[in-house]
């Protein structure tokens, strides 16, 4: 064969292995860990399920690969471990889309660096179908959420025990290199998981809150935020007192002390009257001090002369130092177990139903 043809068999060659390589960053394990992932959050009721699923597992999939070419060794190992376990621990708490996505591709980072390239020969193509098939089975068993990311966990977990963390080879990574990559993991995860806990009303481990009461009472706390209002306001209060019923009013200082009128006139009607901070907006719930909490405390004494014992952060976002605010004030921090998401509809037959669709005792 002449030198051209030697030539062209040599990239034919050459442009399998790379293929190869590309492969094996991928990781098997860490694609089934992901699915896994991905049926969890396709679990969900309110996401669309096969876009999600489809989504779950390319991001999964590409942070996975960029986080094995990134770096290797027992250090990034063990930070991945951490970072995919974690990761699954926050599924159940945060199932909406844009964060699923995130998760998704957060766990494709840990799993990337905790799981080795394994091989594509006969017996690990068999376990790895074995291992979707199980998946499939579970999740259309209508396994709990739970279980699907515990079978995740399991998963990252088993293969990155199997990696020869002692091996010094050309794939470890330099020291400077995988202290660079922990710290952008470090940061980038710790960034987001902060946030989470800060805005996700059922992350109890963040600066709390109080969700819901006694699952076995029959009664449910009907609650409304944002007032008082001089049309709606009075609006809803009529509703209630018609059905013969109560509701707390979650109430903004500044309108408190525009519209004192509507407040007094829930709280003689005897409805509950509770905090909603001062001004509602995006950015004061950073501050460690939090002074709204006191300044509509303060409001709402001038008006009424008694002070609320509960208090619900704007948009639910708080950290562990709004918890100590409100514990100086005497007042409980409650967030909320259903939300009728009224703002992204003028449906109200659509709110009536997602109300009616996950109320609980």
């Amino acid at each position: 064969m002449d030198g051209r043809g030697r030539a062209r068999t040599g990239e034919l060659v050459c442009g399998e292995a790379s293929g190869r390589r590309w492969a094996a960053r991928v990781a098997p394990s860490s694609s089934l860990a992901g699915t896994a992932l991905a049926l969890a959050f396709a679990r969900d009721e309110r996401t669309d399920q096969t876009f999600l699923l489809f989504a779950c597992l390319v991001a999964t999939a590409l942070t996975a690969a960029l986080a094995r070419r990134a770096g290797r060794g027992p250090t990034l190992a063990g930070l991945g471990v951490v970072v995919a376990g974690a990761t699954l621990w926050l599924v159940p708490q945060r199932p909406d889309p844009r964060s699923a996505l995130v998760l998704a591709a957060m766990f494709g980072v840990g799993a990337g660096l905790a799981t080795p390239a394994t091989s594509n020969d006969s017996r690990s193509m068999w376990a790895r179908l074995a291992g979707l098939v199980g998946l499939a089975v579970l999740s259309a068993l209508g396994t709990r959420t739970g279980l699907l990311v515990a079978s995740g966990v399991l998963v990252v977990l088993g293969a990155s025990l199997r990696r020869d963390l002692s091996v010094e080879g050309p794939g470890r990574t330099s020291r400077r290199r995988a202290a660079l990559v922990a710290a952008t993991v470090f940061i980038g995860f710790g960034g987001f998981v902060a946030y989470l806990g800060a805005s996700t009303p059922a992350a109890g481990w963040f600066g709390g809150g109080v969700r819901h009461g006694d699952r076995r009472s029959g009664l449910v706390a009907i609650t409304f935020d944002d007032g008082p209002n001089l049309s709606a306001t009075p609006a809803v209060a009529a509703i209630l007192d018609r059905y013969h019923t109560k509701g707390t009013f979650f109430v903004v200082g500044k309108a408190v002390d525009a519209h004192p009128e509507v407040v007094k006139a829930l709280y003689r009607d005897g409805q509950l009257v509770a905090n909603h901070s001062y001004h509602h907006d995006q950015w004061r719930w950073l501050d460690p001090w939090y002074p709204e909490l006191q300044r509509t405390q303060d409001a709402i004494r001038r008006h009424l002369g008694v002070c609320p014992a509960f208090f619900r952060p704007p948009h639910g976002q708080r950290t562990p130092f709004m918890r100590w605010a409100a514990d100086d004030e005497g007042a409980r921090l409650v967030m909320w177990d259903v939300s009728a998401s009224d703002w992204t509809t003028d449906d109200e037959r659509l709110v009536a139903r997602r109300v009616l669709g996950a109320v609980r005792p």
